[in-house]
């Protein structure tokens, strides 16, 4: 998910995939291949656009859909076929509406969206049983009932890389850390 416009506007998915396998030589086959732009308007979670670079299937009867409660039943309904096979673009889509879900959480903490009972109520409405994480039934949603605020996950602090930790950020070097390794407490960066 991005947001091209910055976190109050409106979200566009990336959405790529490769369904491959490899033969006794070693000889890769690629079955299926995804790579598609959907864009979602902020403020109704509609699908407003699909940009299709490259998809074995036709998406467009997916404009004007909206991506939470009910998106899967809607995928399912309209593209039956695909479903039965699971194809690579049938499940990418089925994932949609929880990557959505998911991406609201950078603007909870950016304070976008204000952590109020009625915020919280419209959320927990409008989010139930976008995916079995968010059942209405479940813990979550029982959470954001009680409580009156939307529980938004915080893992620990990222780690330091010390010295190497200009490389992330100073584009006249070099441009990324090609991998890292940890030992112990201490964080081994090598950069190439």
């Amino acid at each position: 998910m991005t947001f091209p416009q910055g976190l109050d506007g409106d979200v566009v998915a990336e959405v790529r995939g490769r369904d491959a396998r490899a033969d006794a030589q070693t000889a890769i086959d690629v079955l299926d291949e995804l790579d598609v732009g959907i864009d979602i308007a902020v403020e109704s979670n509609d699908i407003v656009a699909i940009e299709t670079r490259h998809a074995r299937m036709d998406m467009e009867p997916l404009v004007g859909a909206g991506v939470r409660g009910g998106f899967g039943r809607h995928v399912a309904t309209l593209f039956p076929e695909h479903g039965a096979r699971r194809s690579l673009c049938y499940s990418a889509l089925e994932d949609l509406a929880g990557a959505l879900l998911v991406s609201g959480y950078a603007r909870l903490h950016d304070g976008l969206i204000p952590q109020t009972r009625e915020m919280t109520d419209l959320a927990a409405s409008i989010q139930a049983d976008i995916c079995i994480g968010w059942a209405a039934d479940g813990p979550v949603i029982a959470t954001m009932r009680e409580h009156g605020y939307n529980p938004v996950p915080l893992g620990p602090a990222a780690p330091s890389f010390g010295a190497a930790d200009s490389l992330l950020t100073d584009r006249s070097g070099l441009q990324f850390l090609n991998r890292f390794s940890q030992a112990g407490d201490q964080v081994l960066a090598h950069a190439e």
